[in-house]
């Protein structure tokens, strides 16, 4: 299989995805990001809010997240969820490519 096989089958996947609330977003990357860091634990929610700061390009800071989006998130803007399911995309897609390019396809 090549690359470009490989990452065409995963595009096709990943299309199924068409949002990802917040709080799927956060429980996911906020673990990979700080190991052993789960809901629920003390400073989850600071770095929650700063990862999704991140993903959506820094045009909301963490402070503006914490204080109009709710503790589980639910009262973002209605485009939230779209943008975190395509930054969750190419995040699988850059990483999935990474990784073959370790093994050494092309």
């Amino acid at each position: 299989m090549t690359a470009l096989s490989y990452v065409q089958r995963l595009v096709s996947s990943q299309s199924q995805v068409t949002t990802m609330t917040p709080k799927e977003f956060v429980d996911l990357y906020v673990p990979l990001k700080h190991p052993g860091m789960q809901p629920g634990d003390r400073g989850f929610q600071k770095l929650a809010a700063q990862e999704l700061s991140e993903a959506l390009g820094r045009t909301t800071s963490p402070s503006t997240i914490i204080a109009h989006w709710g503790a589980d998130f639910s009262r973002c803007p209605d485009i939230v969820p779209w943008t975190l399911a395509l930054v969750h995309s190419i995040r699988t897609i850059t990483s999935s490519i990474n990784a073959l390019h370790d093994r050494g396809i092309r």
